[in-house]
């Protein structure tokens, strides 16, 4: 999206308005990640908003349409209802985030809020009804819900997910063994 649109779209692009756009930079992007497949990558991580039934249909049925992959659709949604953890995320996308940079703090802040609006009115949580396999973590990683997933890589993605950590945090490290002084 940033290569073909702007590093800082504007607020239309995230709108009803905004959908077809949206749906080309989601072309684009999920035929980079099936070339990647079909090139002796074994994952490929599609990062986009498919906040509606519709969209994870469509995303499926392109992957199952590509003949050479045998690759399963792995859905990964993270569902934030706390208010402390959404004002650290939006901090968080407002000093880190490259559409963000240069932008003062209350005007980057209102943008995100806006997107999260428009995102929330046509937003459809993932079912078990859709019958694709899931991961839903809820508020960080206070709660998580998976829903058919099983096989070695499935697993391993879930362990990867539920060993992640949101927060900064101190890692010590120790050199320990035995040392010869004289």
């Amino acid at each position: 999206r940033r290569e073909n649109i702007n590093i800082h779209p504007p607020i239309e692009f995230y709108t009803e308005e905004g959908e077809k756009a949206r749906h080309k930079m989601a072309e684009i992007t999920l035929q980079r990640a099936l070339r990647a497949l079909m090139s002796n990558v074994d994952i490929a991580i599609y990062d986009a908003t498919n906040i509606t039934k519709r969209k994870r249909i469509w995303l499926v049925d392109q992957v199952k349409s590509c003949s050479k992959l045998h690759s399963q659709v792995i859905f990964v949604e993270s569902i934030c209802n706390d208010p402390a953890i959404i004002k650290e995320n939006i901090e968080e996308t407002n000093r880190f985030s490259p559409e963000y940079i240069g932008i003062p703090f209350e005007e980057a802040t209102e943008d995100i809020k806006k997107r999260v609006s428009h995102y929330t009115k046509c937003y459809e949580p993932l079912s078990e009804n859709e019958g694709f396999p899931f991961v839903k973590l809820i508020n960080g990683h206070r709660q998580l819900i998976t829903n058919l997933m099983s096989g070695y890589i499935p697993g391993k993605i879930l362990m990867l997910l539920m060993n992640q950590h949101c927060r900064p945090r101190t890692i010590f490290m120790s050199r320990h063994g035995g040392t010869l002084f004289t």
